[in-house]
């Protein structure tokens, strides 16, 4: 099979790239600057108001392309920034898609399409009404939307929302505290009883992949995590223990951190540390058949252990 991947340069595209190869696929690889290559195409920047080029053909195509960021001034401008890109962005290359003769597209969501934070004992699932909170998170949901009613009847579709991503050279908040354990950064964290769903890179690029061959994911909007979601202190305990380093995680009454987030004006800070958004990690599996090859322990081994 011919799959298309946008993103393929980025942190999850590389590493989708190189198992779509295993998996033996024929892999060209959807790029916003100059193509050098012939197994790389350039489609210029998503976010201008021109069409996609015309794509050669292909049989498939995995978006993963989007911003998740933007330095606009004011929540207007980032509204549509992430309009531009994560929206109309998706249907240039929906429509390029058909024209090139695929029969599948795959879209790389997010879980913020569904929102910020679960309630205790209800962990977002197929049947959870998506309620995004977040500039990212609306464009990320009308994406999906649109897609959904573009695709209707011209292409087959799947959207995969995944929460965090971790691996060998991930940034973010998981990456930061490997720093600390590193370090030796003592943290106030060990009465965190939270629950984050995580989900790691190689599981996720696993499960793209399957999509692609499986009948059963086809129309499907799938919320997709590792075997088991885990609290920040379990998180701390298990970068240490693959690093074999101490985690010097102590008790301290989540109340005054919290307090402290509020006089500081870090209050969103504050909630994705202690938040909880858990995924129902069994909803995916039972639904497609699709197994994660790596428990979310051997994730973090691989990831944090020595290479």
């Amino acid at each position: 099979m011919k799959v298309a991947v946008s993103g393929a340069r980025g942190f999850v595209g590389k590493a989708l790239v190189s198992r779509l190869h295993v998996a033996g696929h024929e892999v060209l690889e959807l790029i916003r600057g100059e193509a050098s290559d012939p197994t790389a195409f350039s489609i210029g920047n998503l976010a201008a108001p021109v069409d996609v080029p015309p794509l050669p053909a292909i049989d498939a195509i995995i978006h993963l392309a989007a911003i998740s960021t933007s330095s606009a001034a004011t929540e207007a401008e980032r509204e549509a920034a992430f309009h531009d890109t994560n929206v109309e962005g998706t249907l240039k290359l929906a429509r390029a898609a058909v024209a090139a003769g695929a029969k599948q597209f795959i879209l790389l969501s997010s879980i913020k399409a569904m929102g910020e934070q679960s309630e205790p004992g209800e962990p977002f699932g197929a049947s959870t009404p998506p309620r995004p909170e977040t500039a990212y998170g609306r464009s990320k949901w009308l994406a999906e939307q649109e897609l959904a009613s573009f695709a209707s009847g011209k292409i087959d579709y799947t959207i995969v929302r995944p929460p965090l991503v971790y691996g060998r050279g991930a940034k973010g908040n998981v990456a930061m505290l490997a720093k600390c354990v590193d370090r030796g950064i003592p943290l106030p964290l060990a009465g965190a009883n939270n629950r984050r769903s995580l989900i790691y890179n190689d599981n996720l690029v696993d499960f793209l992949t399957f999509c692609l061959t499986s009948p059963n994911t086809k129309g499907q909007t799938f919320t997709v995590s590792d075997d088991r979601a885990v609290s920040l202190a379990e998180i701390i305990e298990m970068i240490a223990t693959a690093k074999g380093k101490p985690a010097r995680n102590f008790a301290f009454p989540t109340r005054w951190l919290e307090a402290a987030a509020r006089l500081a004006g870090r209050q969103d800070a504050y909630r994705k540390l202690f938040g909880s958004l858990e995924i129902d990690a069994g909803e995916a599996p039972r639904l497609s058949g699709w197994r994660p090859p790596f428990t979310i322990q051997s994730g973090f081994s691989r990831t944090f252990g020595a290479s």
